[in-house]
Order: structure tokens, then sequence, then C-alpha cells
């Protein structure tokens, strides 16, 4: 198989970009959050839309880092069908985002692409999702930032935590990557029924209104506003106005930690 490939991502993971690069015969991939600074969700949609019929893409890879759930689970879906792509996702922090976000993408998925973490792999297995978990070479010392969506949505109370990150040497690397390619290559598409549920609908929610927010405030623009949040309007008042009271450092506040907090308490999870 010729695989026609555009990467989305949203973390700088160069060796993955690298890998696979060189395992395509056409390359395409960008940032989709930096895209996201300066567009609404509506343009980031098109033109993913226009690289995959521009590079006659076949393949998607989308890496998800951070808890993020900017790239929405049913249109996503739409492309797949729409284009009959095969979709691959790179979990980067599955043991946090797997219950709130990384299952409800991985329903798409030909192929998951796991950090190797204990026993993440065997949540995908039950819910019958082909996983490849990345092998690691040598352990190094770090300190992270905890995420804002964790596991459980409101565990925020530790800023920072010491963790032993491992770590892949290059050519381990690359010969993992000709494994997964060699894969995808026998892999047929698959098409399921998305089954979503609140929890879905709550990290996407948020994130809706954090980028609507984010362009009110730095682009001065907005994209569609949807009258479903018109319940939590009294919270999103008060969060709009502390960041107009900082509009100079926007990037600074945390405004998905904000909305989180705020909104918590007023959905039904």
């Amino acid at each position: 198989m010729m695989f026609h490939s555009l990467f989305l991502y949203q973390s700088n993971y160069q060796a993955i970009e690298e890998r696979v690069e060189e395992n395509s015969s056409i390359y395409t991939g960008f940032n989709y959050i930096e895209y996201l600074h300066k567009n609404t969700h509506t343009s980031l949609m098109k033109h993913i839309n226009m690289q995959i019929v521009n590079h006659h893409i076949n393949t998607l890879f989308i890496l998800i880092d951070n808890c993020d759930s900017s790239l929405k689970v049913e249109e996503l879906d739409s492309l797949k069908n729409k284009h009959q792509l095969k979709v691959i996702f790179f979990f980067m922090d599955s043991k946090n985002s797997f219950e709130y976000i990384d299952r409800y993408y991985a329903q798409m998925a030909d192929l998951v692409i796991l950090d190797e973490t204990p026993f993440i792999g065997d949540f995908y297995k039950l819910l019958c999702i082909e996983t490849f978990t990345l092998k690691h070479s040598f352990k190094i010392k770090n300190i992270k930032k905890r995420n804002f969506l964790s596991s459980s949505l409101i565990n925020l109370s530790s800023e920072t935590n010491v963790i032993c990150r491992d770590v892949i040497s290059a050519q381990h690397l690359q010969e993992q990557f000709k494994e997964i390619f060699t894969k995808l290559s026998s892999t047929f598409n698959n098409n399921i029924d998305l089954l979503l549920d609140n929890k879905h609908l709550y990290a996407q929610t948020i994130y809706e209104i954090y980028w609507n927010l984010y362009h009110f405030h730095k682009n001065h623009n907005l994209d569609i506003f949807h009258i479903k949040y018109l319940k939590y309007i009294i919270e999103i008042y008060k969060i709009n106005k502390q960041i107009s009271k900082n509009k100079a450092d926007i990037m600074k506040i945390n405004i998905i930690e904000l909305l989180n907090r705020a909104l918590y308490k007023k959905y039904t999870l």
C-alpha cells in the first residue's frame, strides 16, 4: 500500500513526525492548535478537508496530548467516511485522558498507538480497538505540569509532579514504525457507529467555549456560539470578565481550568 499521509498534531514530537514522513509516499502535516490560535474551528475543518483533497490523502495520523479535545469526533468520523481514510491516533497521555477523551476518538481508529504505560492497552482491547504500544529504550527524570483534565476532571490540586519519562532511541523508533506501517497495510477500514455520552460532550463543550472566548478576545471574532451554552451564561460571563482584565496576557490565563471548575457542578456526567 502507498501511504499518502496527513499528520495532525498539537505537541512537538519531531521524531514521530519524521518516522511518519519517511514511511509515506506523500506527506503533509501541521500543528492544529497553532492553526486554531489564528483561525476558527470551522476554518480548521475546511483546511483539513482541502489538504486531504489536494494531496490525495488516504491515511490520517492524529496525535492527541495534554488531554486535548479541540477536534470534534463526529467531524473527524465524517471526514474518514467521506474520503475512505485509514485513521491512526497517537495517544500520548491515555493514563490521564482515556476516560473523558481518548476512548471516544479511538472508536473511529483503524489503529491506536500508545505510549508504554501499564494496563492502558487492556482498556482498548475491551473495546475491541486495535492498538500498538511504543516500546521504550531508557528512562530519564522529568518534571511535568499536571494537566487540567486528569482521569478525575476535578483533581487539580497538585500543579506539578516528578515522573520518570521513558525515551525511545531513534533506531528503535524507526524499527517500530516499520512494524506499524506493515500492520496498516493489512488493516481494513474500521467503520462503526459512534457511541458518545455526557463525559465526551462535557470535554467537547469546554473546548468549544474555550476557543470561542479565545477568538473573541484575541482575534475579535466568533465561531458558532451554540444556544446550548445559554445554561452556562452566568459562568461564562464571570470568566469573560476575568479574561477582560488580563487581555494582554490571555495566553497565560488557564481558561480551560476556569471553565472546568465553573461548569463541572452544572453538568450531568
